[in-house]
């Protein structure tokens, strides 16, 4: 037990450190207009903030032995009774747990099944990746999103690994968090408002709008030098990302305005390729994305919110001027991202 214990201060670490970390979304766009709305109209924000809430606490529920690096552990001198213990003191290290917990003192004992539930829930989550680990296609301890089907074309590899990328983005489930309760008022609803089911797909186009910007957040270093062998042009590069983007966007719109969502899609990358190609910011996976400093995400946001409602209460045509702006950015931006990788590979 005092092996085990020399290791638990290293991971209350790291627990700390996730912490910090996850729960950080500075210059994330969502999390700037859930603010200003705050400021606004508090009762507006509390569905927002509800959903940045339930989206940070997956992240938070893993067990921290996985941040651990797995080649290390397997060299610890340690029986498997206390590997086993290894594996599941550190649970109760996470802040999710005690918040848990603590819910039916803070908000009374009408809470009491809801804490239960969610407690069942992430011990049978937390069960299942210690003892089942394959089954939730853990790698190297951390779920990665490896189930994904190669996809046809010439740009299909690319597009997958793309794919892959965005779901390791907190911003992504964001916007399933986002999907889903707007499918579930269009379905439960009697009447469902379109006005209400065109402002939740604006809703998750802003999810996106900071990844828009970080196209190649995940592509740092090596990334450059591997896309400058790649036999393709700077504009198929861009392209295979915004496919994926939109084919994430779009799905999750669908149920909601499809229209306004691939309004706002386009103009969300047709502002991002600037900053995407331009001042390219590695980005660490399972957190917020941070957008670019300065008046560009206000502006591709403003412009992104313009166009989708203009495409809901004027015509649908406005999607014609979105798709020209933004082939003329993937070209120009494209001509940009070859001449970054000549420079790359000199």
């Amino acid at each position: 037990m005092a092996r085990i214990a020399v290791l638990l201060g290293p991971m209350a670490t790291i627990v700390g450190r996730e912490l910090r970390r996850t729960a950080s979304v500075t210059g994330n766009h969502f999390f700037l207009f859930t603010m200003l709305l705050l400021g606004t109209n508090p009762r507006s924000s509390v569905f927002l903030l509800l959903l940045v809430g339930m989206v940070i606490v997956f992240p938070l529920s893993l067990n921290p032995l996985w941040s651990l690096p797995r080649e290390r552990l397997l060299l610890l001198p340690l029986k498997r009774s206390e590997t086993m213990r290894l594996r599941v003191l550190p649970i109760l290290m996470s802040p999710v747990v005690w918040v848990i917990l603590l819910l039916p003192l803070w908000g009374g004992w009408r809470y009491g099944r809801v804490s239960a539930t969610l407690l069942l829930v992430m011990v049978l989550s937390n069960g299942i990746a210690i003892f089942w680990p394959r089954h939730l296609g853990l790698s190297r301890w951390r779920v990665m999103p490896d189930w994904i089907p190669n996809l046809p074309g010439p740009l299909g590899e690319l597009v997958q690994k793309n794919l892959r990328e965005m779901l390791q983005t907190l911003d992504l489930y964001l916007g399933v968090a986002l999907g889903l309760s707007g499918a579930l008022y269009r379905l439960l609803a009697s009447r469902p408002d379109p006005a209400a089911l065109h402002g939740m797909s604006l809703l998750v186009a802003l999810s996106f709008s900071t990844y828009a910007q970080r196209l190649f957040g995940f592509d740092a270093g090596a990334g450059w030098k591997r896309y400058a062998l790649l036999p393709i042009k700077g504009w198929q590069i861009l392209a295979a990302k915004d496919v994926a983007f939109l084919m994430l966007l779009l799905l999750l719109t669908l149920p909601l305005n499809l229209l306004s969502g691939l309004a706002a899609g386009l103009v969300l990358l047709g502002f991002g390729h600037a900053p995407s190609v331009l001042d390219p910011q590695a980005q660490p996976p399972w957190r917020f994305l941070s957008g670019a400093r300065g008046w560009s995400g206000f502006l591709q946001v403003l412009v992104m919110f313009g166009a989708g409602t203009a495409v809901f209460r004027a015509a649908p045509w406005v999607i014609l001027p979105c798709a020209v702006g933004y082939a003329v950015s993937l070209l120009y931006f494209g001509a940009q991202l070859d001449r970054r990788l000549v420079f790359s590979t000199g």
